[in-house]
């Protein structure tokens, strides 16, 4: 698939104040540009052809000395409502507030903020633009999905869709983040369907956006992994990286590299996942990224532990261990551990195994609580769903019970970590606690019992299974 990135002016507002703060300044567009930018990106930008992210925005806010909201009324395209141009321009340097405070973590902030413009728009239906009324329910999915809540997301991202007026490029962004909601609920047949819909769209030429364009066939790649269509995947993944070098975005490179490293991981072709996940390293640890990087050490400690190769596994895992102390992030952390806990295990060291066990789950529940206040880190780069990473913490724990031969702890816990699932969605997670569960109860000569998990784990894989596309 071909997507055009030809020059468009559809963001020129933003780009001519960014272009008459760095002459006023006196900075030339390679100064501007620094290390993370390119002077090419810089053009472009001041030309209007690209659209830049909230996070470039803030480099240059902070290099031209000038607060970021001095952009944020040029960021938006000019309407055709021009009766309304004042109360739109208004509301959507509100809302461009409301995305900074969310990508900074401040999420109990940010849903405030979402309540005063729920009601601002009520107060003023009479002279309020209705093609905006969409946001939001838009920006609370947005907020519940980095809050760890995405059956609460799905809700608001689904009213939000219903509500937009004939925008197709508002409900391709939709829809983009809908994807995510169903992909953290382990339903990633319906993601497919909402990131196909943007793809389709985008080859349509609805949006010119490089930023759009590289989120949704980064989405639709990730869909296709969770769906084990590997191929797709690498396709997906590897169209993108060019996009990704003009964006200068070192993290989104290293990123979708790592999905490519795992994707070969899938298709069983070692040496190419290998050198995939080593470039991706690399790229994160240049950039100074240590969640990420940790937390892609663990997809890779976890490969090697596949295939028993502990030795391999347990340097990832040191390496993992040092770059994420410090961090502060719960949910890396208790993947970390529960990977140590995984490999003692494996290697008959129960008793190490335990205590790793406990930390994975006392940090998974800290970071459940935390998600739940609304204070957790916008920028988790596991994406994690603190439910999801709970329910595995008690797994794994209750697997060394269960090798220790300590049945009735391991019963409560598997039974704890399934009561955590209960809800709609979590399909995959919830199926393979079940099949784990079976195979526990026919090991022990409990075959009824075990009979009725490995049903209800058919029943799970049956939802979960791909749908032709």
């Amino acid at each position: 698939m071909e997507i055009s990135l030809t020059k468009t002016h559809a963001y020129g507002p933003i780009g001519e104040r960014i272009k008459k703060i760095r002459l006023q300044s006196g900075l030339t567009q390679e100064a501007l540009a620094g290390s993370e930018f390119t002077k090419g990106y810089i053009s472009a930008l001041e030309r209007g052809a690209v659209r830049p992210s909230l996070k470039a925005l803030d480099v240059f806010a902070r290099r031209l000395g000038v607060p970021i909201t001095d952009f944020l009324s040029a960021s938006q395209q000019q309407s055709d409502d021009s009766g309304f141009d004042a109360q739109r321009e208004d509301f959507l340097s509100r809302c461009n507030y409301v995305k900074m405070l969310m990508r900074v973590g401040q999420l109990n902030k940010a849903l405030q903020l979402i309540d005063e413009l729920e009601r601002h728009i009520e107060s003023s239906a009479n002279i309020f633009p209705p093609s905006l009324s969409y946001m939001v329910s838009f920006l609370r999915g947005i907020a519940h999905l980095q809050a760890g809540a995405p059956k609460v997301a799905r809700t608001e991202l689904e009213a939000a869709l219903a509500s937009i007026r004939e925008d197709e490029e508002a409900t391709v962004r939709v829809r983009n983040f809908l994807g995510i909601a169903f992909l953290m609920l382990d339903l990633p047949q319906h993601a497919v369907e909402q990131h196909l819909a943007c793809w389709q769209s985008i080859r349509n030429l609805v949006t010119k956006d490089p930023n759009l364009y590289v989120s949704v066939c980064r989405n639709l790649a990730n869909d296709y992994s969770a769906l084990n269509e590997p191929d797709r995947a690498i396709d997906l993944y590897e169209e993108i990286l060019p996009a990704m070098q003009d964006l200068n975005d070192l993290e989104q490179q290293a990123e979708a590299l790592c999905k490519i490293a795992m994707a070969y991981e899938a298709k069983k072709d070692w040496p190419r996942a290998k050198q995939y996940g080593s470039w991706a390293l690399r790229i994160y640890e240049a950039a100074d990224s240590r969640a990420e990087a940790a937390y892609f050490c663990l997809k890779l400690a976890k490969m090697h532990t596949g295939r028993e190769q502990y030795g391999d596994a347990l340097e990832l895992l040191k390496r993992a261990e040092r770059l994420v102390m410090g961090t502060g992030n719960h949910a890396v952390m208790s993947y970390l551990h529960r990977a140590y806990a995984d490999l003692a295990r494996r290697q008959g060291d129960y008793e190490r195994g335990i205590q790793h066990a406990k930390q994975s789950i006392a940090l998974a529940q800290s970071y459940k609580e935390a998600t739940q206040s609304g204070d957790s880190r916008a920028n988790d780069p596991s994406w994690q769903d603190p439910t999801s990473l709970y329910a595995k913490a008690l797994h794994i724990e209750a697997l060394i019970e269960e090798d220790q031969g300590n049945k009735e702890a391991a019963d409560r816990l598997f039974e704890q970590a399934l009561a955590l699932l209960h809800t709609e969605g979590f399909e995959e997670v919830r199926h393979a606690l079940n099949l784990s569960y079976a195979i526990v109860l026919q090991a022990r000569g409990d075959l009824e019992k075990a009979v009725s998990f490995y049903r209800r784990a058919a029943e799970l894989q049956t939802l979960t299974m791909p749908r032709q596309i």
